[in-house]
């Protein structure tokens, strides 16, 4: 769920949540801070990116992209950065939040986003192919404005839902907060979210680690890694092995309670 609150004081906070099937929902929360009357309209999803875009005065801002690691693999290249101005869309000069969300929507699946985008003094084109949002995790934003009046606060909400969402396969290693998605050519920690009872263990973690690993059994697929992982039962000694820019960690701690992890957030703050 992508979450947009706007406030009286002009602070943005957005959350978005990516869902898989079977899998608890994560979340993602960055805040930008921004007067609030300066915004015309909604702010326009980059489904593909995780990117959020909103009409900011005179210029298109690019205020939130999701970490490349975090992407469906195949735009895991795409250059698209949080501050980079959006100047036009294949070929068409943006005048409105709308007319963006139109080019966007009428490109076929398959077909090719151009964004013409400026980063500081730079023009650059950022080119991807818009995907089936079948291959993309499900994701619903809420928008939550508030404005404060001599009445007090008034609260409205909407929600929009911009992915069908199917996406990528990941296993869980239930209790622990750790979910794995396949890689190049390796496994990685896609996403750490709060398991019940925090593991001191595990603080050196990082999302993007490869995990070589579990039980000693080399980790080849998500399939073995959470065989190995749902194999073992609540107490067991857990000797898990990342690697970070070819170091090797080891990670030991017993297998905690998978019955208590009712999901958890990923919460980031900027």
């Amino acid at each position: 769920m992508n979450k947009l609150h706007w406030f009286g004081a002009g602070v943005l906070a957005w959350s978005l949540v990516l869902g898989w099937p079977g899998v608890a929902p994560c979340q993602t929360t960055r805040t930008v801070t921004m007067d609030a009357s300066d915004v015309k309209g909604q702010p326009c999803s980059l489904d593909e990116l995780g990117g959020l875009v909103a009409h900011v005065g005179d210029e298109f801002k690019v205020l939130f992209v999701m970490e490349p690691a975090q992407r469906v693999k195949a735009y895991q290249g795409v250059d698209l950065r949080a501050e980079d101005r959006l100047l036009m869309v294949n070929g068409k000069k943006l005048t409105s939040i709308e007319q963006l969300g139109g080019i966007l929507d009428s490109v076929a699946v398959g077909g090719s986003i151009q964004l013409g985008i400026r980063r500081d003094k730079d023009m650059q084109i950022v080119s991807y192919a818009k995907a089936d949002p079948k291959s993309l995790p499900q994701v619903t934003r809420k928008v939550v404005t508030t404005e404060v009046g001599p009445g007090g606060p008034k609260t409205t909400e909407q929600t929009f839902t911009s992915a069908s969402g199917g996406g990528e396969t990941v296993a869980v290693l239930k209790g622990a907060g750790i979910i794995v998605r396949q890689a190049e050519g390796h496994l990685a920690v896609m996403y750490l979210t709060p398991p019940p009872t925090p593991i001191e263990a595990l603080a050196g973690l990082k999302e993007g680690d490869h995990v070589v690993s579990l039980q000693g059994k080399k980790a080849e697929n998500l399939d073995g890694l959470e065989s190995i992982w749902n194999g073992l039962a609540t107490g067991d000694p857990v000797k898990l092995v990342c690697s970070r820019e070819g170091v090797e960690h080891t990670y030991e701690f017993p297998k905690p309670d998978a019955s208590k992890d009712q999901g958890g957030a990923m919460m980031i703050t900027k």
